[in-house]
């Protein structure tokens, strides 16, 4: 899935746009696009039913949960007192 935003509503109104691609579909374009998602949405739930692999996310974000982890391993280790942590959890967030 190619989505440039996280949120999820966002993602799939963007999703739904693109697929329909016109601004008053005909009745038959509309149903096309709906059963569509519904395959889509049920090949996605069948492939997490399976246990396959999650997507993979992209680096930007992958990079930002191996310096939170990064962080809270620090904290936990006694490396990092509560202020240092906060700040430098806000500092890695706010970079992003």
């Amino acid at each position: 899935m190619n989505t440039r935003t996280n949120n999820n509503v966002e993602s799939f109104h963007s999703q739904w746009n693109t697929a329909v691609s016109v601004r008053h579909p005909s009745s038959w374009t509309f149903i096309r696009c709906l059963k569509d998602q519904q395959g889509a949405t049920e090949t996605t739930i069948d492939a997490a039913n399976r246990g396959d692999a999650p997507p993979k996310r992209r680096r930007k974000w992958r990079n930002l949960e191996r310096r939170l982890k990064r962080l809270k391993r620090d904290y936990v280790d006694g490396v990092r007192n509560v202020d240092n942590y906060w700040e430098a959890v806000c500092h890695c967030v706010v970079s992003f």
